[in-house]
């Protein structure tokens, strides 16, 4: 983790010509290390000023949960949205929104037709009748 707020506080130092002061985490929050998801760094971002006023052994604790938790999220993400059924319903959704009937799209602005279109269809009906 310390190569990381390094590595970050060199970016900054670059972009805002300032050092950082360990409290102010909006200079090293835009500069997230490659190797760390930027949402996982913003995360780590709100907790850091907490974590600092703890102990280390804390901090390190609190950091391997978030890191837990964020690997948990993506495994759930995996497993839900990268399952075959998940996939099979949303080919059948997509294929569902895309057919065409009678040359109108089925969803229910496919069938919108302009009132002047509409009002000689009604006046077709009404020489029928």
């Amino acid at each position: 983790m310390r190569y990381a707020r390094e590595w970050a506080e060199e970016q900054a130092l670059q972009v805002y010509g300032i050092r950082w002061d360990k409290e102010d985490m909006d200079v090293i929050r835009g500069h997230h290390p490659p190797w760390i998801p930027e949402d996982f760094w913003h995360q780590l971002c709100d907790v850091l000023p907490v974590l600092y006023i703890l102990n280390r052994w804390c901090f390190y604790v609190v950091l391997c949960i978030l890191f837990v938790l964020y690997i948990l999220n993506r495994w759930c993400f995996l497993q839900v949205w990268a399952s075959p059924r998940w996939i099979a319903w949303s080919r059948s959704g997509r294929a569902n929104r895309s057919t065409e009937v009678n040359g109108v799209s089925s969803r229910h602005t496919g069938g919108s037709i302009p009132t002047e279109v509409h009002r000689q269809r009604m006046v077709s009906l009404r020489k029928l009748f």
